[in-house]
């Protein structure tokens, strides 16, 4: 958008979405560095990382490995916790 509150008029690049003055040359990180960099900056739900994901998927697998110990040595009484099995990571 520009300034005067109108599209751009330029054609859009042969199999994009935009002209080449407003991201149509842009053909992303190439490098191996670059798309990892890439990467753990996106963001796909909300305000969580995929970084953050995988850390809190390690941090309940211990829970659950901690709570069946638990559980198996007579600690723990009642219930287990609800709901799926954490992925091992």
């Amino acid at each position: 958008m520009r300034s005067i509150l109108q599209r751009c008029k330029a054609p859009a690049m042969k199999g994009k979405q935009v002209c080449k003055f407003h991201g149509g040359l842009s053909t992303g990180p190439r490098t191996e560095i670059g798309r990892q960099r890439c990467a753990e900056a996106k963001t796909v739900h909300g305000r969580e990382t995929r970084r953050g994901r995988i850390e809190q998927s390690i941090a309940m697998h211990r829970l659950r490995a901690i709570e069946e110990l638990g559980h198996a040595l007579g600690i723990f009484n009642g219930s287990k916790t609800p709901g799926r099995k954490p992925q091992k990571n």
